[in-house]
Parts: structure tokens; sequence; C-alpha cells
């Protein structure tokens, strides 16, 4: 084990506030277990993007939309999303969606990403930050009760503007994983 400080101060562990750290299996020894997994997420720094990718989406109609609502597809981190929008009576819900099937079976994405209803007057935006993976079984993932409808309408928050509303979503792919 090595301390913070320790790394810190010695040259070549921590290089422009990153360490990479490797591991050696000597032995690996595979047990059934009744309910438990674990996933190991590497990081290819030659093959994932280090930029958080961000989308907006301005709901012109924000009480004429379809419910669910989804966001016209983007791309981040190499993958198409869609925002998902779901408004309840008391409170709205938001979601990011994977679009396509694309990875291979038994194959994860670790992702970081933030859903935020702007402020369109400038002030402060509500954010929503999680980490999850993402998989051909797993294409979905977020919050449920993000805000009340009630401050949604309230002007003074800036959310709702006539009745446009703008949700954006900041995507960074941070980690792989295979499982077999």
């Amino acid at each position: 084990m090595i301390r913070l400080a320790a790394l810190k101060n010695s040259s070549g562990f921590l290089v422009n506030n990153n360490c990479v750290i490797g591991v050696k299996f000597i032995k690996v020894v595979t047990t059934k277990a009744k309910t438990t997994s674990e996933k190991l997420f590497v990081k290819n720094t030659s093959t994932l993007p280090e930029a958080k990718s961000a989308y907006t989406w301005c709901i012109v109609d924000f009480f004429g939309m379809k419910n669910p609502g989804y966001s016209p597809e983007f791309t981040a981190g190499g993958y198409k999303w869609s925002i998902r929008l779901d408004k309840e009576e008391n409170h709205i819900s938001l979601y990011l969606k994977k679009m396509i099937n694309d990875l291979p079976e038994d194959y994860a994405i670790l992702v970081e990403f933030t859903l935020s209803i702007k402020n369109q007057e400038g002030r402060k935006h509500l954010k929503t930050t999680g980490r999850t993976q993402f998989s051909n079984n797993v294409r979905i993932w977020g919050w449920e009760n993000v805000v009340s409808m009630e401050d949604i309408q309230d002007s003074s928050n800036g959310y709702l503007i006539k009745t446009k509303c703008c949700i954006e979503a900041e995507v960074k792919i941070v980690g792989s994983s295979r499982m077999k």
C-alpha cells in the first residue's frame, strides 16, 4: 500500500494527475457463487475518449410532448444515446438510454453521466450525476422523481420558459468489461 502523500511526492508515479496501476495474475481460481457477481472495468487509455460529450435537447412544447418523451439520438463516446423524460402527475423522471444493441455478448461499458434540467435564465441548473454499466441487457438507467411538476412550472427556477424546457446529457465512457 502506498500512501497518497508518498505517491504525490514521488517521481514517475503520478503524471498529469494520473496514475496507471498494473496487475499481474499469478494464479486465478474460480468458484461458483449463489448470487454475488463482481465485474472489473479496465480503462484502456488508447481507445477510450477522455472528454465528456454533451448534448442538449430543447423541448419546444413541454406540455404537448408524448409521454414518455425521447430526445433525438446523439453520439457520445462512440455510441448512440437518447434522453428519456417521463412526465408523471406530480414529478418528472430522467433516463439515459443506449439506443443500439451493438456490444459484443458478455461485454459492458462503464459510463459516468449527468442529466441536467437547464435553467434557461443562466442560473443554477438541476443536475443528477451517476456512474453505471450499460450492456445489451441493461440499456437504460436514470432517476425517478428528479423534480416536482410544481418546481418545473415555477418561473423563478427558469426550467420552463413559456413551454420550452431544455435537458442536457453529459456522457463519458470510463471503462469496459468482458465477462466470460
